[in-house]
């Protein structure tokens, strides 16, 4: 999509404008309602609204109810289990009944079971399979953009693929934390030392996007920038690992500390030598269905 240039006169320079078509108005509008949603945004920009509309504001001390949680995600799982699988023509006759509002239940679990088997490309379901990997599928798909192994069709519009828009954006800023932190994912082995490793992490912090450039990646990634602001300041290497993890675990991967002990002797004396390495690790094998 390229912009339009224009020449204005009265302000004596040139103005840049894009004509965005229906599907990138609806794109940009539910990305704004996305943005709206975040935690991180919505309360700081009420209270700004609140402000300037000249009211005060105070923060109220309520004390929820206690009650037994239940998890959703676990049910549907039950559910997935029991469900019977279908074939691709079944798949589109129950999508087709989807789409009109006719669909039951069962038929949704149907679909979803289809779909998922679909996007670990497995032939069949184990009821293991599921406990370990059901609600993991934006991960496996997050790791296929990272390694460049992913080739779902996306929606092509003005030869912009805009499903993929966002998600390539956060994938260059996750490739460009991991590779500053020296490691590789197509050489999952490698370890670093715990000097290489805090120098490297001292490298991300004022070398990376995800840290130089936190205005914008705060709210790509749903981040509180006084997370980013206090590890800029002051971190340890646990703290920093903790950040980096919660941001790689949507990635299937996460950074591992291991401690080795070895011994020498020494004029005669038998000394242990502390090692501390750090590397990358695959999350529950999910790099086996890239």
């Amino acid at each position: 999509m390229k912009p339009t240039q224009n020449y204005d006169k009265e302000k004596d320079k040139f103005i840049y404008k894009y004509n965005f078509n229906l599907y990138a108005q609806i794109l940009t509008y539910n990305e704004t309602e996305n943005f709206n949603k975040n935690r991180n945004l919505f309360i700081p920009y009420f209270i700004n609204l609140i402000k300037n509309k000249g009211h005060s504001y105070e923060y109220s001390d309520i004390k929820t109810a206690k009650y037994k949680q239940i998890d959703k995600n676990n049910i549907l799982k039950e559910e997935l289990k029991e469900a019977k699988d279908i074939n691709n023509k079944e798949f589109n006759n129950l999508l087709k009944k989807q789409t009109n509002i006719n669909a039951t239940r069962e038929d949704k679990i149907k679909i979803e079971r289809y779909l998922f088997k679909k996007h670990w490309k497995v032939k069949k379901l184990t009821d293991d399979f599921i406990s370990k990997y059901y609600g993991k599928s934006q991960a496996l798909y997050n790791l296929r953009c990272l390694m460049n192994k992913n080739n779902d069709e996306k929606i092509e519009v003005d030869n912009i693929k805009y499903d993929d828009i966002i998600i390539k954006e956060k994938t260059k800023i996750i490739n460009d934390v991991i590779n500053k932190m020296g490691f590789d994912l197509e050489n999952i082995d490698r370890k670093l030392s715990r000097q290489i490793f805090e120098k490297n992490i001292i490298k991300v912090i004022n070398e990376s996007i995800l840290f130089k450039d936190y205005d914008k990646t705060s709210p790509l990634f749903e981040l509180n920038k006084s997370v980013i602001s206090k590890l800029t300041k002051k971190h340890t290497n646990k703290s920093f690992m903790g950040f980096i993890n919660s941001l790689l675990d949507n990635y299937g991967i996460n950074i591992k500390w291991k401690k080795t002990i070895t011994s020498k002797i020494i004029n005669n004396k038998k000394i242990n030598i502390i090692n501390n390495h750090y590397y990358c690790s695959y999350i529950k094998d999910i790099n086996s269905y890239i």
